[in-house]
């Protein structure tokens, strides 16, 4: 292992392998809104909605090689599993163990994959995915 950054169940992306380039956040909060005797509206929270992590991440698969993690990421959105995310931020001093975070459970809702200029056994230079994840059990709000 060459220094994990993030691991999405069994996909450990690490800075040798598949890497990530970019995570991106994106929650909302349900609202009720209603007109109160002619007056300016009355907006209640209800609810959280949806909260979605993507994570970008590339690979040069004849160097680097990565692939296996992409297929990890993809077994577990067929199988429509809850996996554990895990952002990992450095190594503890001394111990040498990562720090890491735990985000929440997810699901792998969507993935979008390309690869870039084909090498002459027909696997592209450059291949780069992003992972789409939707927070849920109790750190989002139960399911």
């Amino acid at each position: 292992m060459s220094g994990p950054l993030c691991v999405i169940g069994d996909c450990v992306a690490e800075r040798i392998g598949l890497n990530p380039r970019d995570y991106k956040y994106d929650g909302q909060m349900v609202v009720a809104t209603h007109q109160v005797f002619d007056d300016e509206p009355f907006h209640q929270p209800t609810a959280m909605g949806e909260e979605k992590i993507t994570v970008t991440l590339a690979t040069r698969p004849h160097v680097f090689g990565g692939l296996q993690n992409w297929e990890a990421l993809r077994r577990h959105m067929k199988a429509r599993e809850v996996v554990p995310y895990f952002r990992l931020y450095g190594m503890e001093t001394g111990g040498g163990f990562p720090v890491a975070d735990f985000v929440g459970d997810v699901l792998v809702q969507h993935l979008t994959g390309s690869e870039g200029k084909q090498a002459p056994d027909g696997l592209g230079f450059r291949h780069e995915f992003t992972a789409e994840l939707l927070l849920v059990g109790s750190r989002a709000g139960g399911f």
